[in-house]
């Protein structure tokens, strides 16, 4: 049987990536409230051999300010403009946020450290965030660059938020998040006597940096000034160097997503 607390922080971790991508969205979505607290539910299909899809809830929780920001494993400060302000303009972030490595069978919590800069204009909102491990566990770095554009009716009832962008991983944090060690196998080994449901991952190392790339939505339906729902997808292009690990089957991480928050 597969750890419930496992699957459910690989959970919120996708759903940071995916619901606080289109940061402009949920701005609007919390109206001007500093706290949103909600739940939904996370459908994810995992790339790796014998694990499948799974469908597990998660919890919602965001904090924001003139400087301080807070969304779910993510958290920063605006050291310029805020990312949320409708008028055009640089911003600059510095951020902090959890990482959890792809895969039920492998997890493990490490803490990223970085600056996110960005452009935002009549034809949309344009961001670079480059990240640095700062656990020591990889000493790796990633570099996100993307792309958004948010559609809205008047009174902002409806907000639909495209996005699309890549994502450029060292050697060092790729082997971490795609990798599977020797120690990491015979682990797996040993949980697969004890219950032959568990999968057993080959050894595998990219052995160099990748490049993943990605393109998602994001709706939110805003009941009032309080109350919203969202609906959210992402899907992500795995490098070729991933998807030569004969434990991945898949060329592509798929997350879709649903639920409700409450502003306040």
């Amino acid at each position: 049987m597969q750890n419930f607390t496992a699957i459910l922080n690989m959970k919120m971790a996708l759903c940071i990536l995916v619901v606080c991508a289109p940061r402009a969205a949920l701005a609007e979505e919390r109206g001007g409230g500093k706290w949103s607290v909600g739940a939904g539910m996370m459908m994810n299909s995992s790339p790796f051999a014998a694990e499948g899809t799974s469908v597990t809830p998660i919890p919602y929780v965001a904090y924001e300010s003139e400087g301080l920001f807070l969304q779910g494993i993510e958290g920063g400060y605006h050291i310029t403009a805020s990312a949320e302000e409708k008028k055009a303009g640089f911003f600059l972030d510095v951020v902090g946020s959890g990482r959890f490595r792809a895969g039920e069978t492998r997890q493990k919590f490490t803490v990223d450290v970085g600056l996110r800069a960005g452009m935002r204009s009549d034809f949309g909102v344009f961001d670079v965030t480059f990240l640095q491990d700062v656990t020591g566990t990889s000493n790796g770095q990633e570099v996100i660059g993307a792309y958004s554009y948010t559609f809205h009716d008047q009174r902002y009832k409806w907000i639909f938020t495209p996005r699309v962008g890549m994502s450029w991983m060292s050697r060092k944090m790729a082997n971490y998040v795609w990798g599977v060690t020797q120690g990491q196998h015979n682990k797996m080994v040993v949980d697969n006597v004890e219950n032959s449901d568990k999968p057993v991952l080959p050894i595998y190392e990219p052995g160099a940096a990748v490049m993943n790339y990605f393109a998602g939505a994001t709706l939110v339906h805003r009941f009032d000034d309080h109350w919203s729902a969202f609906a959210l997808s992402q899907v992500t292009r795995l490098d070729r160097k991933i998807t030569d690990n004969p434990g991945i089957d898949k060329d592509y991480d798929l997350t879709l997503g649903m639920g409700v928050s409450y502003s306040f």
